[in-house]
């Protein structure tokens, strides 16, 4: 066995274990559904979703048992960049949403599944300027979520991007 093997496999535990916790972490998720009980916060997300540009809405709404709804949405200012979307005036975008929702546009040859990520850049902003209990990510009709707790268990273990998390993505169309 070269010294390169040894170099590479040391790091299979290790990220073995980091997925495990984090797993584990969903057990505590508050979402085991959501809900769209107005169509228009539906149908606005949807289309969205399926945009060239990224774009960040607020999500308010509440949770009943293990089902998150969401019946409003505020779009903060926002400003279209080389990195992505950076929001005009405050940090705390959204302020106290239940949720920050954003897309990543979907690029030539990717499928939706592809851009079911929270990057480093997304952890980031979301643990550091956003309130919110959940992050919300969408593609071309397919959403992932995240709850505050993943999305710092990820930063600490370094999981970037964070991939989804299994029972917590949804179509919606």
């Amino acid at each position: 066995m070269a010294v390169r093997d040894l170099k590479i496999r040391w790091w299979i535990p290790l990220v073995a274990v980091a997925a495990a916790w984090l797993l584990a972490l969903s057990g505590n998720c508050a979402a085991q559904s959501i809900g769209f009980p107005n169509a228009a916060v539906r149908d606005s997300l949807s289309k969205f979703s399926s945009d060239s540009i990224e774009h960040l809405v607020c999500l308010d709404g509440r949770a009943i048992g293990d089902t998150v709804y969401f019946d409003a949405m505020r779009i903060p200012e926002q400003q279209a960049s080389a990195h992505g979307v950076t929001v005009q005036g405050t940090h705390t975008g959204c302020g106290s949403a239940l949720a920050v929702w954003h897309n990543h546009p979907k690029q030539a040859g990717e499928t939706a599944e592809m851009g079911l990520y929270f990057s480093s850049s997304d952890q980031n902003t979301f643990l550091r300027y956003e309130e919110a209990l959940f992050a919300i990510v969408g593609v071309d009709g397919a959403m992932c979520l995240w709850t505050r707790r993943q999305v710092h268990a990820g930063w600490l273990l370094n999981l970037t991007p964070l991939p989804p998390i299994e029972k917590q993505c949804w179509q919606t169309h």
